[in-house]
């Protein structure tokens, strides 16, 4: 895997732990020297310092970050990553979400480990201050996803992917993500591909029930991103287990006009019962 691959991915895992707030994983793509540069306040310098404005945000609200890449420039040690994104962000004592969007640029840095983090960070929003777009009302940045193809990642969501799943078809499951799929699961490393796609469901035990529901999508004629959520009973040792959970997928149109999963992450309303 070469640097360009190395920092995607990174990058791509830094959104999935920050949308299932896992400040462990984000601590360890960040540099023990980093400096976070964010609109109207001054620059947090340091890890234990980000750390704990992490833990600030966390505490007032549940937000899901999404980034679409623009630019990433690699040079020796060195690179910079500039990206934009938009965060729905729904308070943890109640009330309407609001929606925020804007740019980023994040300056990696190859560490003595041969590890790439981040350094530096600075981001604004495109609205001007306090202006945030509240999602129960259509914003001027709306999503151009056509009405067909939102019903087509609603049907394999709700549907085709509850079925698999019910039935322990994982061939049907498999097929419905693309060969270089990554997931991001709550307590466990992320992993890449089919088949270790397949590997992570034989794990579970059988579904007495599962659903989803489709929720917030966005996206435009080729990829999407929705924020859904999910409900089940496992079946262990005779024992029924239940939870329900929330998960952000992002899709990607194929050549064929079918939708797959590009990206998954996911995580618990409670924890699950450890497993001897």
């Amino acid at each position: 895997m070469n640097d360009r691959d190395i920092i995607t991915r990174r990058g791509a895992e830094f959104c999935a732990a920050l949308n299932r707030q896992d400040i462990d994983v984000l601590s360890g793509l960040r540099a023990e020297d980093c400096i976070d540069i964010p609109p109207n306040r001054p620059a947090i310098r340091g890890l234990p310092a980000i750390q704990a404005f992490w833990r600030e945000g966390f505490a007032v609200a549940e937000t899901r970050f999404v980034m679409s890449p623009e630019q990433l420039d690699i040079d020796g040690d060195t690179a910079v990553d500039r990206f934009r994104w938009t965060a729905e962000s729904a308070p943890i004592s109640g009330g309407e979400s609001t929606r925020d969007e804007g740019i980023c640029l994040w300056a990696w840095r190859r560490e003595k480990d041969g590890a790439w983090r981040i350094a530096q960070a600075i981001w604004n929003s495109d609205l001007p201050q306090g202006q945030t777009v509240w999602t129960t009302a259509p914003s001027s940045a709306a999503s151009t996803l056509a009405a067909e193809d939102r019903e087509a990642l609603r049907d394999l969501i709700e549907r085709r992917w509850v079925a698999a799943g019910l039935s322990r078809d994982w061939g049907k499951m498999t097929a419905m993500v693309t060969e270089d799929v990554e997931y991001f699961p709550p307590d466990q490393p992320s992993f890449i591909g089919k088949a270790a796609l397949q590997a992570f469901f034989d794990q579970f035990p059988p579904m007495v029930r599962f659903t989803q529901s489709f929720g917030a999508v966005e996206g435009n004629a080729n990829r999407a991103v929705a924020r859904c959520r999910f409900a089940f009973a496992l079946d262990v040792a005779g024992e029924t287990v239940e939870n329900t959970g929330k998960f952000v997928c992002s899709f990607e149109k194929q050549a064929s006009g079918e939708w797959l999963v590009k990206y998954c992450s996911f995580n618990f309303d409670r924890p699950m019962p450890s497993r001897s």
